[in-house]
């Protein structure tokens, strides 16, 4: 089985059109100057378990993540 980091390694590479516009957008701390990130693994722990999710683009600082399809 991949780990959860090399899924993210091939999400990334899998970009559909509207991310890889959205992403020009974002990226090197273009948008407020804010760090974002992509495709990045978030994990929850409920009820004993951790669940990742994968967004396709995180802030930490403003705790926002953004989907884009």
């Amino acid at each position: 089985m991949q780990s959860i980091v090399g899924f993210c390694r091939d999400l990334r590479q899998k970009q559909t059109p509207a991310e890889k516009i959205l992403w020009d957008y974002l990226r090197n701390r273009k948008l407020s100057k804010h760090k974002f990130l992509r495709q990045y693994p978030i994990c929850i722990t409920s009820f004993g378990y951790n669940r990742y999710y994968i967004p396709d683009f995180y802030c930490h600082k403003e705790k926002l993540v953004i989907e884009a399809d």
